[in-house]
C-alpha cells in the first residue's frame, strides 16, 4: 500500500467514527461527502489536508448537538473545521453544498458564532461574505 491509499484508509476510517447528528431546516443535495473528500484528497483539488482531519478528530474542543435529522452529514467535522480555523475544508462543504452554513446546533449557535467565540478571522470573513450572497 502506498503513501497515498494509506492517507485515504486514514480518512476513511476517521470518516467513519464520526459521529454525526441529525437536523435542520434546510435539505441538503444528496451527495456523499465523504467520497468527494478522500477524491479532493487525492486530487489535490481543495486546499484540504489529511492531517487537518485527523488534527479536528484528535483534539475537539467542542461538543455539538445536532438534531437527528442531519445523519449522515459531515456537520460535527464541519462545525469542528470552524473551531479550528481549517478555512479549506470549510470551504469544501459550503461549496460542495454539504452543509448550510446557517445551520444552528442545540444552543441555537451558528458555525459563525463559533468562528467568532475561537477568533478564526479568516473564517468569520468567508462565512460572512457565503451567507451574504446567498
Amino acid at each position: 500500500m502506498d503513501f497515498l491509499q494509506l492517507c485515504i484508509a486514514s480518512v476513511q476510517g476517521v470518516v467513519k467514527n464520526i459521529r454525526i447528528p441529525d437536523g435542520g431546516a434546510k435539505v441538503m443535495p444528496l451527495k456523499n461527502w465523504k467520497n468527494e473528500l478522500k477524491t479532493a484528497i487525492k486530487n489535490g483539488s481543495a486546499d484540504v489536508e489529511l492531517s487537518d482531519i485527523i488534527d479536528i478528530m484528535e483534539n475537539s474542543e467542542f461538543s455539538f448537538e445536532l438534531s437527528d435529522a442531519e445523519q449522515g452529514k459531515p456537520y460535527g467535522l464541519f462545525f469542528n473545521s470552524v473551531v479550528k480555523g481549517k478555512l479549506g475544508l470549510v470551504k469544501f462543504f459550503v461549496e460542495n453544498d454539504f452543509v448550510d452554513p446557517e445551520m444552528k446546533d442545540s444552543r441555537g449557535w451558528t458555525v459563525l458564532d463559533y468562528a467568532q467565540r475561537t477568533r478564526r478571522f479568516e473564517v468569520i470573513h468567508y462565512l460572512i461574505q457565503t451567507t451574504s450572497s446567498r
